[in-house]
């Protein structure tokens, strides 16, 4: 459950199948549009920062062969 009066949260199908439908996002006001522009750029930002980081951890895990040779290879 998510919190008090919520639904459980949805999961995958047991067999796999998931239906999707596209559909057009239709936004007239300038205001609306600047805002969901904002958020969709934060979103966009996130993202390559998260991928970003996890490639600079990588990237660093695989340069220290001296503490991989001295612990083992633990990820």
């Amino acid at each position: 459950m998510s919190g008090k009066g919520k639904a459980p949260k949805w999961t995958k199908p047991d067999d796999g199948v998931v239906s999707v439908m596209v559909l057009p996002l239709t936004v007239t006001d300038p205001a609306d549009l600047a805002r969901l522009s904002s958020l969709y750029g934060a979103m966009w930002s996130i993202k390559h920062a998260v991928q970003r980081d996890a490639r600079a951890k990588v990237d660093a895990y695989w340069a220290a062969t001296h503490e991989r040779h001295r612990q083992g290879r633990r990820l």
